[in-house]
């Protein structure tokens, strides 16, 4: 590979610029102001320790909640992955990333619509009074559960691909040989392991968790607000001491976001201590039935996937109803003029939003690529950790010490999506890349081609669904930016998104599920284009 130190110079002034100028910004926000006055104003912030409690609350409830369905749920991905038959696998891993497309704040709209004391489902069931009040707006369970089912998906996905490089048949034998049962072997052995390579995953979990702002907006208390929002509140106020508290608050915010990491690694050595210990004795009653509640996660995956349809319909149905009052099953009338008279606002977002997607999402590619190819040249690994830091700092604290380093346009919005598009990307495209054999590459350079020749006749073709799966993960991680396009733009540079969280402090629920609906058609478009290229390119995939 010519000019390494080139292509390396390229991925840390566009990935590593970000990074770097944290510390000089940072030392400017603090030391520009009275420090120990600001922090005292902050403590003093009324409601700031139920904000905090409320955040953290959030991030380990959700990271606890995540970890577990995913484990029980990971005997069924064994299953797919020891049926003997890619196309199973290759089509699951699919149809969640078909679920992954469901911008979270549409599930959300659609989900708090079905489950709503006064909602779809309940007018289903003939109670007088629901018995589940905790899908209500501005009701922090809801948020909970809304993280939960909307993290549970992409921990499908990251365990899949974790699971296609264990050794499971190997390790399944020295189990059996040993005397011990599958269900046995599979969780003291086989999980242990799975945790470890989740580990980055679900520290990505935690601390998207922790500073939520969109989702927290529309579905959390708000008096007071959870940390994360108070601090873009206080940000948009555009008055010293609410600027200064914001820069102090999101230093918080990152204080706890290393905290949360360490609770997942905390659980990560108690799972595995616990493994330890029962692989040198007897299982109790109650181990045996803990260890045999995995059978209960073969539906798991199933169950939301009809769930995604029933969302759906939900989501159509509300934005086109009319006259629908408590407890009629369907409304008075069908009515799609809304679609006619929000249109021009619709199609202005959308557009800029594919296109800032499309932009953001063929760099990120372009990195992932000179990422992964310099490390192949070098034949050294950057850890995997550093190439995911803008996914374990809080956003808020990152796009917060970016503002003095940039401007209010569509470039400098598109810009601050790329560290984090880049990042989910990778997730996407590395394993695959790692598992490919080299030697294909350098014996087509035998036959005269240069490097990147012979990368594109190759190791393209061979990658095509990896690579179409990282462009189509960063285009939908892109389309969903709330707070990098709300603060780095300054309010000029509009999308979707930032349209949606604009309304949803209304009343109008109809005018919510319309853009909802149209978020997550955009991000249906983004599927619907890339799939078909995906599916002609499977019989080459290495697998």
């Amino acid at each position: 590979m010519r000019y390494p130190h080139f292509l390396l110079l390229v991925v840390a002034i566009v990935i590593g610029l970000p990074m770097l100028v944290i510390i000089p910004s940072l030392s400017e926000l603090l030391w520009s102001v009275d420090l120990k006055q600001v922090i005292r104003e902050l403590i003093q912030y009324p409601g700031f320790f139920t904000m905090l409690s409320q955040s953290l609350l959030t991030a380990l409830i959700s990271v606890v909640v995540v970890t577990g369905l995913t484990l029980i749920s990971a005997r069924y991905l064994v299953a797919l992955k020891q049926s003997g038959q890619p196309t199973n696998t290759q089509n699951t891993q699919h149809s969640w990333l078909g679920i992954l497309s469901m911008p979270h704040l549409a599930f959300a709209v659609a989900l708090l619509w079905l489950a709503a004391p006064t909602g779809w489902l309940w007018r289903l069931i003939p109670v007088e009074t629901p018995w589940m009040p905790w899908f209500d707006r501005q009701y922090l369970v809801s948020l909970w559960i809304i993280l939960i089912a909307k993290e549970l998906p992409f921990m499908w996905f990251m365990a899949l691909r974790a699971l296609q490089q264990l050794p499971l048949d190997r390790w399944l034998l020295i189990g059996r040989s040993q005397g011990h049962s599958e269900t046995r072997t599979w969780w003291l052995i086989v999980i242990p392991a799975l945790v470890q390579r989740l580990r980055l995953p679900l520290c990505v979990v935690a601390v998207y968790s922790l500073t939520v702002v969109d989702l927290a907006l529309f579905a959390a208390p708000q008096t007071p607000a959870p940390l994360a929002v108070q601090v873009v509140q206080w940000q948009l106020e555009f008055n010293p001491l609410s600027q200064q508290l914001a820069a102090v608050g999101s230093v918080v915010l990152a204080l706890l976001a290393g905290l949360v990491c360490g609770w997942v690694r905390l659980q990560e050595w108690v799972l595995f201590t616990w493994a330890q210990r029962l692989l040198s004795r007897a299982m109790t009653k109650g181990e045996w039935i803990l260890l045999n509640i995995s059978r209960i996660g073969r539906v798991l995956p199933s169950v939301f996937t009809g769930l995604a349809l029933v969302l759906l319909v939900a989501l159509i149905t509300l934005a086109h109803g009319r006259g629908w009052f408590y407890p009629a099953l369907l409304p008075q009338q069908w009515d799609f003029t809304l679609w006619i008279n929000e249109w021009l606002f619709l199609a202005n977002g959308a557009w800029r939003a594919f296109w800032i997607a499309v932009a953001v999402a063929s760099i990120s590619l372009v990195l992932c690529i000179l990422t992964a190819e310099w490390q192949r040249a070098r034949r050294q690994k950057i850890p995997r950790a550093l190439l995911l830091l803008p996914l374990f700092i809080p956003q808020v604290f990152l796009i917060l010490v970016w503002i003095p380093w940039t401007d209010t346009n569509l470039f400098w919005v598109a810009w601050a999506h790329v560290p984090f598009s880049y990042a989910y990307a990778l997730l996407a495209y590395l394993p695959a890349e790692e598992r490919f054999e080299q030697r294909y590459l350098q014996q087509s350079q035998t036959f005269g081609y240069s490097f990147w020749r012979a990368w594109w006749l190759v190791k393209r073709p061979l990658l095509k669904v990896p690579l179409l799966t990282a462009f189509a993960l960063a285009m939908l991680v892109s389309i969903a930016q709330y707070v990098p396009t709300l603060l780095i733009g300054g309010g000029r540079v509009s999308t979707l998104t930032t349209d949606f969280v604009a309304l949803s402090s209304g009343s109008n629920s109809s005018m919510q599920a319309l853009y909802a609906l149209t978020m997550w058609l955009l991000c249906a478009v983004v599927l619907v284009v890339l799939k078909p290229r995906a599916s002609a390119a499977r019989e080459g995939e290495i697998q």
